[in-house]
């Protein structure tokens, strides 16, 4: 952890906030992953913000993705299928307002900023676009007191830092299986789970009381 701390303090001088990727394919278990760090980060004093995305099924069917905001534990669409739901058509899926606004409501920094992860569930091909959680994902990335977790599948982790102008910190990848194979692999994933949060946790610690 003494190179990740040695590289915290060039980020914050250099860039803005500290940036952590946690990678993997569709399927990967990358959500399920990032509830198991705010857990972990929760239980060692930190404080989470942000948004998971929770894939939707109808019997074996993946017909979309709800958003769930981290810190009111509320649940809202976020996407369908074409033609299942009213809203904006990108790509095969129709974006609900709603999600989106909630989304990006929880991207913008309240007054409580001592001890806080923020948690972006994921960053993909919309936000290379422009659109989704960009506009208030830049916002956040310009602040040199946050701390941020990013999801971003593999194809995309370079794309994503060059877009938007920054070097992660450390990128975890969570591929190398199905998620079935990740589902019976519980006591690596704790491990990993473990050091994500403890990097997050040295990372908030180091943030100035005054930046």
């Amino acid at each position: 952890l003494g190179i990740i701390i040695h590289r915290l303090d060039a980020m914050r001088a250099l860039r803005g906030a500290t940036v952590f990727i946690v990678s993997g394919s569709q399927g990967a278990g990358k959500t399920t992953r990032v509830s198991e760090v705010i857990a972990t980060v929760g239980k060692r004093g930190g404080i989470a913000r942000g948004f998971l995305s929770h894939v939707v099924y109808e019997g074996d069917l993946r017909v979309g993705y709800d958003i769930g905001i981290i810190h009111t534990k509320q649940r809202l669409p976020l996407c369908r299928i074409h033609g299942m739901s009213p809203g904006e058509f990108i790509g095969r899926f129709t974006f609900n307002g709603d999600g989106i606004a909630a989304g990006l409501a929880a991207l913008t920094p309240g007054g409580e900023r001592k001890g806080v992860v923020h948690f972006v569930d994921e960053v993909g091909p919309l936000e290379m676009k422009g659109m989704g959680w960009a506009p208030a994902l830049r916002a956040l990335l310009r602040d040199p007191s946050a701390t941020v977790l990013l999801t971003v599948r593999p194809d995309l982790v370079g794309p994503v830092q060059e877009k938007f102008g920054f070097t992660a910190v450390k990128v975890w990848n969570v591929s190398g299986g199905s998620a079935d194979a990740h589902r019976t692999t519980g006591a690596h994933k704790i491990v990993v789970a473990d050091q994500i949060a403890d990097a997050l946790m040295d990372a908030v610690r180091s943030v100035p009381e005054h930046p």
